[in-house]
């Protein structure tokens, strides 16, 4: 809320934050302002009141914050142990990169299932109400249950002034199904009912297509990110679910979603209806049940946990043989001509680009030749 009022009240070029961000600003980075002498001068110069409430930054004097020594004191200069300290707040797609490629750029278009999930936890502040963040906790319990037994990511979870949302995907790398729109269906089926079981009511919307995953930022500050337009479709659909006249907060599912669990979960074609972004009215659905309970989460874990055994046991086959051949000459002739070249790799959904493009990666970093 006091986001809100703030960005609200805030005009173009100006910096507004709340009095409680000011005052615990000012408590713990009481040397910042030493340099400030009289309160006066710490009014005019630094910060306006504003009636509302609000306070006005003009400007931060003062030499600049000092770097966290955090690191450096608890684990010295052991980079291993600095690495295996900062890998548990790495995301897992980021990981799996670094370990298989090094620190190139991660970068890939991949058909994802796309889960946005707005929960109602019927409660007012999150900040003073225990029962609050004991409901909270137990329902991203269970969201982070279901989601990892699909083999899912969870991209995000955080309370804005939209409300409670957690963000999801599945077809991420390292992980990728030819059932992903089954098992993203599954998910947001079972996530509604086991929460609705703990009086957690929740909105979701599904929607699956060609993704941006990867890195957004620069070397000093980046996070992993899903953007395209079946992003922000899934988010739409969790909104119109949220405002829309169905029985309840359901589940609501795009066209591509649609068909590519049909055959394994009972839909209910819904009236299209216009969200924002669309100029044409957008088709959509809601799953009611799995058709094939045995073909549900416990079966595609065991198929999960074969696949994995079988990998262990002998390398991935990539039955692509006459265009690894020429991906071998490719790379030869990068290593005598050390030249920047482009290539391009086409064809349908699910024949395979992405083992080739992994394998390509593979046979350049033995090479030391660099893949954006």
């Amino acid at each position: 809320d006091q986001s809100t009022v703030a960005c609200d009240g805030a005009l173009p070029g100006e910096v507004l934050v709340s009095k409680e961000v000011w005052d615990t600003l000012y408590e713990f980075n009481a040397w910042y302002w030493r340099s400030i002498k009289t309160e006066a001068e710490h009014r005019n110069f630094m910060v306006e009141d504003r009636p509302d409430g609000q306070q006005k930054i003009h400007s931060i004097p003062g030499k600049p914050p000092p770097k966290c020594k955090w690191m450096s004191e608890k684990l010295g200069d052991d980079l291993a142990e600095k690495e295996a300290a900062l890998s548990a707040y790495t995301p897992a797609p980021v990981m799996n990169h670094i370990n298989d490629f090094g620190a190139a750029d991660l970068a890939l278009l991949r058909r994802v299932t796309v889960l946005f999930l707005m929960l109602d936890l019927s409660y007012k502040d999150y900040a003073t109400d225990s029962e609050c963040l004991d409901a909270l906790q137990s329902s991203i319990s269970v969201m982070q249950t279901v989601i990892g037994d699909l083999e899912g990511y969870i991209k995000e979870f955080g309370v804005d002034d939209k409300g409670t949302v957690l963000v999801a995907g599945f077809g991420v790398p390292p992980h990728s199904h030819t059932d992903d729109p089954v098992r993203g269906v599954t998910a947001a089926l079972t996530m509604y009912s086991e929460l609705m079981k703990k009086g957690a009511a929740c909105s979701i919307g599904v929607t699956t297509g060609e993704v941006f995953c990867g890195t957004i930022g620069n070397e000093s500050r980046r996070e992993y990110g899903m953007v395209g337009a079946v992003v922000n479709l899934s988010a739409r659909l969790m909104v119109a679910n949220k405002k829309g006249n169905y029985p309840g907060p359901t589940v609501l599912c795009d066209q591509n979603t649609y068909e590519g669990s049909v055959h394994k979960v009972d839909f209910e074609v819904l009236e299209p209806i216009f969200v924002k972004g669309k100029k044409e009215p957008v088709p959509i659905f809601k799953p009611k049940e799995i058709i094939k309970k045995q073909r549900g989460k416990e079966h595609m874990q065991e198929k999960s946990a074969r696949i994995a055994k079988k990998f262990q046991e002998t390398p991935p086959p990539i039955y692509r043989e006459v265009e690894l051949e020429h991906l071998r000459g490719y790379i030869d002739r990068l290593k005598v001509s050390k030249s920047n070249e482009r290539l391009l790799i086409q064809g349908e959904h699910g024949i395979g680009k992405s083992t080739l493009v992994f394998e390509l990666r593979r046979l350049a970093h033995e090479c030391n030749i660099k893949v954006v």
